[in-house]
C-alpha cells in the first residue's frame, strides 16, 4: 500500500521562557519589559513592543526582552523582525535554547534548512532535555532521507517524554519503511496506548500486521481505523485485500466496490473485483471489472491479459489476440502472454506466427517447458521439420515434461 510521511509539525510555544539570563538587568529595565510580558500575555502587541522598547532603550543587551520582541513579532507574520530579534538574543546569551528553537523553525518557513538545523544543534547542545527541539530535529532529518538518526533522535525524545505520541508514531513509520515489521508493530501500538483513537497509528498497524501474516489483528486495525475516518480510500482497499487473504470474499467484494464508489480510478480495486468474479464463475462480471481496470490504467498489462484469457475461454480469437498484444506491448517479456498468441496462431492457422511467439516466450522464460511442447508440435505436425521438432521434444523432457508419446518417440530415434 501506497502510503504518504507529512513533516513533522511542532507548535511554537508562546509562553514566556523561563531561562534567566546571567546578566544584571536593572531595576528600570525590568518594571517595562514585566508589562511587555503582560500586555503580550492579553494579546496587546502594540503595546508590548512599546514597553519593550522602553526596556531595551535602558537595557539594550536585555536577551529575554528580544526574545520577547521575536515571539511577538512571529505572531504578526513579520519573520524578517523575528529572525533579527532572535539572533540578537542568542548573540547576548549563545546559551539561550529556546530562542535558537524559534530561530530555527522561522528559518525552516524559509527554506533555509541547514542555517535551521544548526541552531537546533546548539540548542540540544545547551539543553540536552530540550524534546521539542530534538522532535523538530529528528523531522529534518527524517526529511533529508538520514532514517537513521531521524530514528535515534525520536528515540530520545522518547527517553525523555516517554508519553509524546507522535514521536513513537514517527518511530513506527521509520521502522516501517526499514521493512522491521515486530518494531514497526511495536511503536503503533504505544500510540495507541496513549491515544486509542489515532488514525495514522490504526493504519500503520493494519499495515505492518498483514505484513507479518496476522490477518485477522490487521483487519481489527483498518476496521477501526475506517470507523474513525471512512474516506481512506487506500485503507478500505487494503482491508478488502485482508479479506480476501482470510477467504472472507463476499466482505471482500463489498469493500472493492465501496473503493471504487469513492474513486472510480482505482484500478487496483477493479482488477481485484474481475478476480473475485471470476471466482464466482460470473465471466461478463469479471471483463467488465477488468475492462474498468485498463480505462483507469491504460498500462495495466496484468489486466489486459486477464481479459485475453477471459476471451480466450469464450473462443473470441480476435478479441484475445488483441489483449495479449496490449499485455505485451506494457510488458514485452511477458511469457504466458507470448505462449497464448502462439496458442491462437495455431488455431488460426498461422504456424510461423505460432513458431515465432513459442519462440519469443522461451526467451521470457528459459524453463518454460509448455512452450517447448508446443513449439515442437508445430515443426512435427504443421510445418514438417522433424529434426527441429526432437529437438524441442528434447528440451521439454529435459524441463520435467511427461508426456508419454514424445518419451517414446525420443526413445525410438535413439534406437535407429
Amino acid at each position: 500500500m501506497a502510503r504518504t510521511d507529512s513533516y513533522v509539525t511542532v507548535l511554537v510555544s508562546l509562553v514566556v521562557p523561563l531561562i534567566a539570563c546571567a546578566v544584571a538587568w536593572s531595576h528600570e529595565a525590568k518594571a517595562p519589559y514585566q508589562e511587555a510580558v503582560r500586555a503580550y500575555s492579553q494579546h496587546r502587541d502594540a503595546e508590548a513592543l512599546e514597553a519593550l522598547k522602553q526596556a531595551l532603550s535602558i537595557y539594550p543587551n536585555y536577551a529575554e526582552a528580544h526574545f520577547l520582541g521575536g515571539l511577538i513579532h512571529t505572531r504578526q507574520g513579520r519573520a524578517t523582525e523575528a529572525i533579527a530579534a532572535f539572533q540578537k538574543a542568542v548573540s547576548i546569551y549563545p546559551h539561550f535554547a529556546e530562542a535558537r528553537y524559534h530561530l530555527a523553525t522561522l528559518l525552516l518557513q524559509q527554506g533555509k534548512t541547514k542555517a535551521a538545523m544548526a541552531e537546533l544543534l546548539k540548542a540540544v547542545e545547551s539543553f540536552p532535555n530540550y524534546s521539542e527541539a530534538q522532535m523538530l530535529l529528528a523531522g529534518i532529518y527524517e526529511q533529508q532521507k538520514e532514517g537513521d538518526k531521524a530514528l535515534a533522535m525520536y528515540r530520545r525524545v522518547v527517553d525523555l517524554r516517554p508519553h509524546q505520541a507522535t514521536a513513537w508514531l514517527r518511530i513506527g513509520v521509520l521502522q516501517e519503511q526499514a521493512q522491521h515489521w515486530i518494531e514497526a508493530a511495536q511503536a503503533y501500538r504505544q500510540v495507541l496506548a496513549l491515544e486509542p483513537q489515532r488514525v495514522e497509528a490504526l493504519v500503520g498497524l493494519g499495515y505492518v500486521l498483514g505484513r507479518r501474516g496476522a490477518v485477522d489483528e490487521a483487519i481489527a486495525a483498518d476496521e477501526q481505523a475506517l470507523a474513525l475516518q471512512p474516506s481512506l480510500v487506500e485503507v478500505r482497499q487494503h482491508l478488502a485485500y485482508l479479506y480476501q487473504q482470510a477467504g472472507r470474499l463476499s466482505d471482500a467484494e463489498a469493500a472493492y466496490r465501496q473503493v471504487v464508489e469513492q474513486q472510480p480510478g482505482q484500478a487496483d480495486a477493479w482488477f481485484n473485483l474481475g478476480l473475485l468474479a471470476e471466482r464466482r464463475r460470473d465471466p461478463a462480471g469479471a471483463r467488465q471489472a477488468y475492462e474498468a481496470a485498463v480505462r483507469a490504467r491504460p498500462d495495466f498489462w496484468e489486466a489486459h491479459f486477464a481479459l485475453g484469457v477471459l476471451a480466450k475461454a469464450e473462443n473470441q480469437i480476435d478479441a484475445a489476440v488483441r489483449a495479449f498484444q496490449a499485455a505485451l506491448k506494457h510488458r514485452p517479456n511477458h511469457p504466458e502472454s507470448w505462449f497464448n498468441l502462439g496458442v491462437l496462431a495455431v488455431q488460426q492457422q498461422r504456424y510461423h506466427e505460432a513458431v515465432q511467439a513459442f519462440e519469443a516466450a522461451i526467451r521470457a522464460r528459459p524453463e518454460f517447458a509448455q512452450a517447448y511442447y508446443n513449439l515442437a508440435m508445430c515443426y512435427e505436425f504443421y510445418l514438417h521439420d522433424t529434426p527441429k521438432a526432437l529437438g524441442h521434444y528434447r528440451q521439454y523432457v529435459a524441463l520435467g515434461g511427461n508426456d508419454e508419446r514424445v518419451r517414446q518417440l525420443l526413445q525410438a530415434t535413439k534406437q535407429e
